[in-house]
């Protein structure tokens, strides 16, 4: 686990008074807890209210509408003004929607582009196999000339240390 996804669960935990039993995103499935499904009816969810916000905040801005934009987004769009103001930023920049797999392609990517080896980043992603792997790894030219030239280091050393 990444520090940052520990912070973000230990901070909700705490947000939560620290509860020794439970689950960490409850939600109103029949287990009570996060499952396929409840991810994928959630996210849907949460992309039509950001869908609509955005386009009640696009229809603000280009009508200059007067009074406090969030009042008028959620009152346009049928949402709560908590929902608005908890994704203002989302809403205001026009981020267009994407799957959250989008984030975990990225971080295994940039793991790769870090130096992390095809075997190591397996091990992370919990992939059966390196095949699989490969998606993540995009080589650059400049990595290629980093392995030439930390290759070709470690031959001159070895030339150097034997005499020759």
């Amino acid at each position: 686990m990444v520090p940052e996804v520990y912070r973000a669960l230990s901070e909700r935990w705490e947000q939560q008074g620290k509860p020794s039993e439970g689950w960490v995103f409850p939600t109103g499935s029949t287990s009570g807890h996060l499952e396929e499904s409840t991810a994928k009816i959630q996210h849907a969810g949460a992309l039509r209210k950001l869908a609509a916000a955005t386009t009640a905040h696009k229809a603000w801005s280009k009508n200059e509408s007067p009074g406090d934009w969030s009042e008028w987004v959620a009152t346009t769009a049928g949402l709560d003004v908590g929902f608005i103001s908890r994704h203002a930023p989302v809403i205001k920049s026009g981020l267009k929607p994407f799957e959250p797999y989008c984030l975990r392609h990225s971080a295994l990517t940039r793991l790769g582009e870090a130096g992390c080896d095809t075997f190591t980043l397996a091990k992370i992603a919990g992939h059966s196999s390196i095949i699989i792997t490969q998606r993540y790894i995009h080589p650059q030219a400049d990595a290629i000339q980093r392995a030439f030239a930390i290759s070709s280091a470690g031959l001159l050393a070895e030339g150097a240390g034997s005499g020759k």
